[in-house]
């Protein structure tokens, strides 16, 4: 297991998760392993931030300013892996998560939240996944993370797969 996950991990000693997708909430029980909010990779959109020459303890406010910039939300909420000088981040509408555990009668202050994505075990190479709530999603890991990273509302179709590749500059997976 790698060391952000083993961390992940370390900090969950509740007993809830919320899972958050396009379709609703779902909250299930965790039995000791914390309180959890997951939100679902349809809600998420996935950047690579580059924090190369920022200083290990600056990197979660230099995160905070770039994520305002590239955020489609007014209020981003995000969850981030550096490797490399780069953070794999994966930013959400925050103010439509507070708005769900409202709506539940959740109070999220002692919830962690991550996005459903973060769960993947890095490695080598590509891998499509089938997202909890709805869709399927595609990662690219270079062996440290996530290189690249996109959604689909459905089975992506092989143009669809190609044109991801493309984009991200991954034509040896063709």
């Amino acid at each position: 297991m790698n060391h952000w996950l083993q961390q992940l991990r370390q900090r969950l000693s509740s007993t809830k998760a919320v899972i958050q997708s396009a379709e609703g909430t779902r909250i299930m029980d965790l039995q000791d392993q914390g309180n959890l909010w997951v939100v679902g990779r349809d809600c998420c959109v996935f950047r690579q931030l580059d924090v190369a020459m920022v200083p290990a303890a600056k990197i979660e406010q230099a995160l905070n300013n770039q994520v305002a910039v590239e955020a489609p939300y007014l209020e981003p909420g995000f969850w981030y892996n550096v490797y490399d000088g780069i953070a794999s981040t994966w930013i959400w509408d925050e103010a439509v998560r507070r708005e769900l555990a409202d709506e539940c009668g959740i109070d999220t202050q002692d919830f962690l939240v991550v996005p459903e994505s973060c769960f993947t075990e890095p490695g080598l190479g590509v891998a499509v996944y089938k997202a909890q709530g709805h869709g399927f999603y595609a990662q690219v890991h270079n062996g440290n993370g996530v290189e690249a990273e996109t959604w689909w509302p459905d089975l992506p179709a092989v143009r669809d797969w190609r044109n991801f590749l493309r984009r991200n500059s991954l034509a040896r997976y063709f």
